[in-house]
């Protein structure tokens, strides 16, 4: 059995705190607002347009996920 890293209970416990009061109409204006999702423009996102524009890793960070994104496990 596969478990869940720090990280995960950390991004896990971050989402429910952020997110599990909202309605279903609230997410979904929030979801559709995000920058990454507009850019996409209906089509797939790019993981570098989710990361913080003012995140002074963001090449970095984006070089990064470009390399390890097709190993992804979804």
């Amino acid at each position: 059995m596969r478990r869940l890293s720090n990280s995960d209970v950390e991004s896990l416990r971050y989402a429910l705190d952020t997110h599990a009061d909202k309605t279903f109409d609230e997410l979904f204006i929030e979801s559709h607002n995000d920058p990454a999702y507009i850019a996409a423009n209906g089509g797939a996102m790019r993981y570098e347009d989710l990361l913080a524009l003012d995140d002074p890793q963001r090449q970095e960070k984006a070089r990064y996920l470009g390399e390890v994104a097709s190993s992804a496990v979804l």
